[in-house]
């Protein structure tokens, strides 16, 4: 969801910026935006990809506890 959200916002926002504040051509106003879009996507949906992965790789202690109890607790 993160990934689907920032992608979209931040690809909307870059061709308003490259169309309007500097004047590109077409093919400049769809590759700039691509860049960017992808940028902010990664950088917005790594942190939660990363904890997701860290809860389902996860494995009980002797006594049979589970290191992490949730999503915000976090080592």
């Amino acid at each position: 969801m993160t990934l689907n959200m920032e992608m979209l916002a931040s690809y909307d926002q870059s061709v308003e910026f490259f169309k309007d504040f500097h004047g590109l051509g077409e093919a400049s106003t769809t590759m700039g935006p691509n860049v960017v879009s992808g940028f902010f996507a990664s950088a917005f949906s790594l942190p939660f990809d990363y904890v997701k992965t860290q809860i389902q790789k996860m494995q009980p202690d002797a006594s049979g506890k589970y290191p992490y109890t949730n999503f915000w607790i976090m080592p």
